[in-house]
């Protein structure tokens, strides 16, 4: 995620527009509704089981969003098609009536061989996309059974399958525990948590928390799991003192 700001300004112009487009984007999302889910699809798995899931169409998602911003105001967005190799991406947008805007790295799919395929995956990403920027759980979780490509951004590299290697006749020690992946700063400042019955990005309630909100810092302090881990990176890498 990068935001910025026309050119020309002096740094507390800037600063004021970042706090700007901050606040409206905040305030969309206050008032942004979840979509239902009233589209269905089905899976089997391997083993035979069969599943159904609900998920909101791209236009139900577009509607909660637009109905959101026209009652908080001040912002728009877009989408950008990119493309790369045989890969079909999504770019998106959003722009402040004041002179900001805020820019996330494309997320791709394979585009596939007919025209058929790379629509369908132009509107997959436009959905999931969107849904991420603004904290919208579009369908309901299968234990990601029912997804058979996952987006990935510009910075992510598919593997090629390598061939099995044969098996060795003792068994080779392993290391203690696996490197971890480093969590990208992107997908920090990306990061939501339910905050007072709706999505929050993570970063402004720290940003709120240091700033001596007692309701987020007692939120913040009784996180668990996965989002106190968020938390704790977040912190360690002071990325809220980039919120104005």
């Amino acid at each position: 995620m990068i935001i910025k700001t026309v050119e020309g300004l002096e740094a507390n112009e800037k600063a004021k527009l970042v706090a700007d487009i901050f606040k409206k984007f905040i305030e969309v999302k206050k008032v942004l509704k979840t979509p239902k889910h009233n589209s269905k699809v089905e899976f089997s798995s391997r083993s035979g089981y069969k599943r159904s899931y609900g998920y909101s169409t791209l236009d139900e998602v577009l509607n909660q969003i637009d109905i959101a911003i026209k009652q908080a105001g001040g912002l728009s967005y877009t989408f950008e098609n990119v493309n790369s190799d045989s890969m079909v991406g999504v770019r998106i947008f959003i722009f402040g009536d004041s002179g900001a805007w805020i820019e996330f790295e494309p997320f791709y799919l394979p585009g596939g061989r007919t025209a058929q395929d790379y629509g369908s995956a132009l509107t997959y990403l436009r959905r999931y996309c969107i849904s991420s920027v603004f904290g919208i759980a579009s369908e309901e979780d299968d234990d990601a059974q029912s997804i058979s490509q996952k987006p990935f951004r510009a910075n992510e590299r598919q593997q090629p399958r390598q061939a099995p290697r044969p098996q060795a006749t003792a068994p080779q020690q392993q290391p203690a525990e696996d490197s971890k992946k480093p969590i990208s700063d992107d997908a920090l400042n990306m990061a939501t948590v339910t905050y007072q019955n709706r999505p929050e990005l993570l970063v402004i309630l720290m940003k709120q928390a240091v700033d001596g909100d007692k309701e987020a810092q007692k939120f913040i302090r009784e996180l668990e799991g996965k989002d106190k881990l968020l938390a704790h990176e977040i912190n360690k890498r002071k990325l809220y003192e980039k919120v104005s």
